[in-house]
């Protein structure tokens, strides 16, 4: 009795052993030229629906690793500079090495093109990689879509991820932005890259900032090269489900000893998300029930972003920067409606219960910078100080209803 015990636990352990067991893909990235290609993001997808499941980079010298995969039917993917590779299928039961893993960027067939646009540059530098973007095709889209385009740069989501590492500051014009993932989402998407000069992924950074931990992205804000005043005033709008229109205005001033930028957005915006969650509940090692829920996501906001840097050459050994990063969300609002039916193994009458959640939200950030830099007479060497101070501000109110039905 004893040993059919022991053999049945060891059985069912060892089942669930090989049902949990999960594993990891390998390989080397190369380019059409058959060299390794260092930072580029390999990213894995969900047979089903192509939705990005895991991500990662590739090293210098080409080579990638993604773990904790589960068994499973997925599809392979290389993203590098805005562009890319055709899907890959690939089948995991066990550890798999892909070997070399040709990046081909996809191709369409046009009648005629005029390019009027730049090419994205990389550049490894001894702390960063810099992604220069400024006058390329990728100035049309808003600063979160280029993140994730960036090399090294892992998007799943709404994480950001570098080399697997989820703790990431991000900053603009070297000014740490203090906000929570969500609302540091909503200022990237909600401002136009039209004014980004480049993105640094800073993956050792400066003393500085050693308190902060992790890693770091540096979005460097475009000035002037030459003394006088250039501006610009942008209109976009996208057409999907629902639309979503974005209208600014960015100023450049440069002086003999001053610079001076404002950059100004305005978002309206709908989204819209539905999906289906399935559970199943067990009793006994036996199933009991099943809770369907098919829920529908509606968010509609108004986003207002405000950016402005000034900085003044008071010598030539000293140095003195005024900054301010602002957003304002007057009217976000949210609405959940989900329909959850409740099916019984035994036989009884389905039950249902709908819920409607409705929330409004107003939320500001205002974020001041005082910097002053003084090089020292070594060559190199210099003393910075600096002082910062956020006012955040966010007011949340909901109505929540449940109906039950027999």
């Amino acid at each position: 009795m004893k040993n059919s015990l022991f053999l049945s636990l060891f059985a069912l352990f060892a089942a669930h052993s090989v049902l949990s067991q999960e594993y990891q893909i390998t390989g080397v990235v190369k380019n059409s030229e058959d060299t390794p290609l260092p930072y580029a993001n390999v990213l894995l997808l969900k047979s089903k629906d192509s939705t990005v499941l895991k991500g990662t980079s590739s090293d210098e010298l080409g080579k990638f690793k993604i773990t904790s995969v589960a068994q499973g039917n997925y599809f392979l993917t290389i993203s590098y500079l805005g562009n890319r590779s055709p899907l890959t299928s690939v089948d995991i039961s066990a550890d798999v090495d892909l070997g070399d893993v040709q990046y081909n960027e996809e191709s369409q067939a046009l009648d005629e093109v005029v390019v009027i646009s730049q090419k994205p540059k990389l550049e490894r530098k001894v702390d960063r990689l810099v992604f220069s973007i400024a006058n390329t095709s990728l100035a049309d889209i808003d600063i979160w879509n280029v993140l994730k385009r960036t090399p090294s740069v892992v998007v799943i989501g709404n994480e950001l991820s570098i080399k697997g590492s989820k703790n990431i500051g991000v900053m603009i014009n070297d000014r740490m932005v203090n906000l929570p993932q969500e609302d540091i989402i909503n200022l990237l998407s909600g401002t136009s890259a039209s004014n980004v000069e480049s993105v640094e992924v800073i993956t050792n950074p400066p003393a500085k900032y050693s308190a902060e931990g992790g890693m770091l992205i540096n979005i460097k804000m475009n000035r002037n090269l030459i003394s006088g005043y250039n501006g610009a005033i942008f209109n976009r709008y996208e057409q999907g489900v629902f639309a979503k229109h974005s209208v600014g205005t960015d100023h450049y001033f440069k002086g003999k000893k001053a610079d001076f930028s404002v950059n100004y957005t305005f978002n309206r915006s709908k989204d819209l998300t539905r999906y289906t969650d399935a559970t199943t509940f067990l009793d006994d090692a036996n199933s009991s029930s099943i809770w369907t829920a098919e829920q529908e996501y509606t968010r509609r906001q108004k986003r207002h972003n405000l950016s402005a840097f000034f900085d003044y050459e008071i010598d030539e050994r000293n140095h003195l920067g005024l900054s301010t990063i602002n957003m304002f969300n007057p009217d976000i609002n949210r609405f959940y409606d989900t329909e959850t039916v409740i099916e019984e193994v035994n036989g009884t009458l389905p039950t249902s219960f709908v819920t409607t959640n409705e929330s409004d939200q107003d939320l500001v950030n205002s974020s001041f910078y005082l910097d002053w830099t003084h090089k020292l007479k070594k060559e190199g060497a210099e003393l910075s100080t600096n002082a910062h101070y956020t006012y955040y501000d966010s007011n949340r109110g909901q109505d929540l209803e449940n109906r039950f039905f027999r």
